[in-house]
């Protein structure tokens, strides 16, 4: 049990010492990271063969893989998340990728900047929507409080079209910092996701239309930086972390 214990220790440090260095986003600097182990390997691969509640959890996994790997105690952003997995995934798997029976290279997708203009705040007569792009700890929270939901309140037969609206809720509250209404703000960061989510329920249909412009708008930028040069766009989904 001793020669167990001790082969597993040495490879624990083998692994831990396995880094990579990455330009995270959100500060501008190189950041040390473990590379992927056989176990979160594992963990994308269970959460893709899952259905729709697997996809949803996949989101979790992923912010977990990059808070738990990297070696130091940064607040990422979500438009972190999909360049720090590219580099793992190409450190782990190597540079190529596999797009409809054709072979393309990582590095040469653009080069990625975030220069986003990014909307303080959307407002409809006396409301004011405060709006960020969130934390991968507040994506998590919103992701497994939607994955909750989904799990437990809906049938096998119609999870497929009541989760699309549920999804939609949750991912709108997960880029709210506060609403204020005649001057009476609250804070979001200081109430529970259910609360986030009932906040979101009764806003207007205008500023929910706004929102989901704007919200398309920061997906479509960040798309452009995971498109090659003949329009082929990368999904950074499970199948691109698992498939070499």
């Amino acid at each position: 049990m001793s020669h167990i214990k001790d082969f597993l220790s040495e490879l624990q440090t083998i692994s831990n010492e396995d880094t990579i260095s990455i330009v995270v986003p959100s500060v501008y600097r190189e950041v040390s990271f473990k590379t992927l182990t056989v176990k979160q390997y594992k963990d994308i691969l269970k959460n893709t063969l899952d259905g729709v509640a697997g996809n949803i959890k996949l989101g979790s996994t992923l912010n977990s893989i990059i808070i738990r790997n990297s070696l130091e105690p940064i607040e990422f952003t979500l438009y972190d998340k999909n360049y720090i997995l590219t580099q793992l995934r190409r450190q782990s798997l190597g540079d190529t990728v596999r797009i409809r029976d054709n072979t393309y290279k990582l590095s040469d997708l653009p080069e990625f900047l975030f220069n986003f203009k990014f909307e303080k705040n959307i407002s409809y007569k006396d409301i004011i929507v405060d709006l960020e792009i969130p934390t991968l700890a507040l994506d998590t929270a919103v992701t497994d409080a939607c994955y909750n939901t989904i799990t437990k309140q809906y049938s096998d037969t119609s999870i497929i079209n009541e989760s699309i609206s549920v999804i939609l809720t949750y991912e709108l509250s997960k880029f709210i910092s506060a609403v204020s209404i005649h001057g009476n703000a609250i804070d979001l960061t200081g109430i529970t996701v259910n609360e986030r989510k009932s906040i979101v329920d009764n806003l207007p249909l205008v500023i929910n239309n706004k929102l989901i412009e704007y919200i398309t708008e920061y997906r479509k930028y960040e798309q452009s930086f995971y498109k090659f040069n003949n329009d082929v766009d990368l999904s950074i989904d499970g199948n691109f972390l698992t498939s070499a």
